[in-house]
C-alpha cells in the first residue's frame, strides 16, 4: 500500500508540471502521423472501423471553415458527381458524429476507472496527498491556463460546431494527472484503461483541436505563437498577438484580457476620449494602463482632493469600476542638474494599506499622508520616515 509520496516524488512534481506545460502550449509543427494514428486507434476502441478521410487545418478557425465547407450543398454536389462517375464511396454527408462514443467511452469510463483505481490503490493517505499536490499542481494549476486561457478563449470566439471538439494539446491538464500517477507514482491500471490513456497522451503531444465524425477528422495544426505570463498563465504579450496559427488567425491579450489588435501594437494612439467611453471595465484598464495611469490621471482632468509635505493626493472617477487614485509624490534628492522627479504612485481608493499577510486594513482618512503611508504597507499614523531619498 503506498501511503504518501516520496520526498524524490514530491520534487519531480515542477519539472513534471513544466513538461506538461509546454506541450498544452507546444509551438512545434503537428506530429501528423501520430495524431492520426491515435485518433485511428480511439475510433477502432469504441468498434468504428472504417478509414475516414483526414483534413488538417492551420488553425481551429480554418478546421470550422473546412466543416463548413464540407456541409455545403455545393460539396455535396460536388460529392455526388464526383460518387457517379468514379462509382466511389464517398459520403456528400458528414456522417454521424461520434462526439457522445468517444466521450462516454474513452472519456468518461477511462476517467471514472482511473479514479476508482487511485481510490482503492494508493489509499486514503495519498488521495488527500493527491489532492493538495498533484491536483493543486497539474490538474488545477494547468487546467486553468490550458483550459480556461487557452481553450476558453478559442471558444468564446470560435462559435458554431463548438461542443463537437476535442482539445488536442489543451487537455494537457488532466492527462498529466493521470500520467504522473503512473510513472513517477508507480500506479498500476487495468489493461484498457493504460491502452486508452496512451490515446489521449499520444494526442496531446501531436496536435491541437479536433473533430471527429464517422467518415471525416478535421485536425488543427498548433498554435505558431503562444505567449503567456509566467506566474500569472494567462495569455499575454506587449508587442505582438498572445496567440497565432500559421492561418493569420490571432488572439490579442493583455494579461489575459481580450483587447483590439491597435491596443497592442500602437498604445501611442489612445485618447482619453476612447479610455472614458469604453463600456468594458476590463479593457478600459488596460485602455489605461497602455496609456499610463499618471498621465491618464493629468490628461482626464483629474482634480485633487488633498494636499500636505507628503505629496499631493488626486481622484478621479471611473464608471462601473473602483475610481483612480493616485498620490503625486517629489524626490527629496535633486537630480545633477538640480531639478526634482516627480512620481505618481496608485492607492487603495480607500487608503487601505496592504499588510504583511496579503489582507487589506481598514480605511483610512483621504489624506496624502495616509495614501503614501498605505503604499508601504502602513497607516498615516505609523508612517514618520527619519530619512527621506
Amino acid at each position: 500500500m503506498i501511503e504518501k509520496l516520496t520526498p524524490e516524488q514530491t520534487a519531480l512534481l515542477p519539472s513534471f508540471r513544466s513538461e506538461w506545460f509546454r506541450w498544452g502550449t507546444c509551438t512545434d509543427r503537428a506530429d501528423r502521423s501520430k495524431a492520426e494514428a491515435a485518433i485511428l486507434a480511439m475510433r477502432a476502441e469504441i468498434g468504428v472501423t472504417n478509414r475516414p478521410i483526414v483534413l488538417w487545418g492551420r488553425s481551429p478557425l480554418e478546421c470550422l471553415l473546412i466543416l463548413a465547407i464540407i456541409k455545403s450543398k455545393s460539396w455535396q454536389d460536388m460529392c455526388g458527381k464526383l460518387r457517379d462517375q468514379l462509382g466511389s464511396q464517398l459520403d456528400s454527408q458528414l456522417g454521424s458524429q461520434l462526439k457522445d462514443q468517444l466521450r462516454d467511452q474513452l472519456w468518461d469510463q477511462l476517467r471514472d476507472q482511473l479514479r476508482s483505481q487511485l481510490g482503492s490503490q494508493l489509499g486514503a493517505q495519498l488521495r488527500s496527498q493527491l489532492k493538495d499536490q498533484l491536483r493543486d499542481q497539474l490538474w488545477d494549476q494547468l487546467g486553468d491556463q490550458l483550459r480556461s486561457q487557452l481553450g476558453s478563449q478559442l471558444g468564446d470566439q470560435l462559435g458554431s460546431e463548438l461542443g463537437n471538439e476535442w482539445w488536442g494539446q489543451h487537455e494537457a491538464y488532466w492527462i498529466s494527472f493521470y500520467t504522473f500517477c503512473r510513472e513517477i507514482v508507480g500506479a498500476k491500471y487495468d489493461e484498457v484503461s493504460d491502452r486508452r490513456l496512451n490515446m489521449w497522451l499520444d494526442i496531446s503531444q501531436s496536435c491541437c483541436w479536433w473533430w471527429c465524425y464517422e467518415n471525416y477528422v478535421v485536425i488543427s495544426d498548433r498554435p505558431t505563437v503562444c505567449r503567456m505570463t509566467e506566474q500569472e498563465g494567462r495569455l499575454h504579450c506587449p508587442d505582438g498577438p498572445a496567440l497565432a496559427f500559421a492561418d493569420g488567425y490571432s488572439l490579442w491579450r493583455w494579461h489575459g484580457v481580450a483587447v483590439p489588435e491597435d491596443v497592442i501594437l500602437h498604445p501611442e494612439q489612445i485618447a482619453v476620449s476612447r479610455i472614458d467611453s469604453e463600456g468594458n471595465a476590463e479593457v478600459r484598464r488596460v485602455l489605461m494602463e497602455r496609456y499610463g495611469e499618471a498621465r491618464y490621471l493629468q490628461d482626464s482632468g483629474a482634480k485633487p482632493i488633498h494636499c500636505d509635505k507628503y505629496g499631493v493626493l488626486y481622484r478621479k472617477e471611473i464608471p462601473d469600476d473602483e475610481p483612480l487614485v493616485m498620490v503625486r509624490v517629489e524626490n527629496s534628492t535633486p537630480e545633477p542638474d538640480g531639478s526634482t522627479k516627480t512620481y505618481f504612485l496608485r492607492v487603495n481608493p480607500e487608503c487601505r494599506p496592504l499588510l504583511e499577510d496579503g489582507t487589506m486594513g481598514e480605511p483610512q482618512k483621504m489624506t496624502a499622508r495616509n495614501a503614501v503611508a498605505s503604499v508601504h504597507g502602513l497607516r498615516g499614523e505609523e508612517y514618520a520616515p527619519a530619512i527621506e531619498t
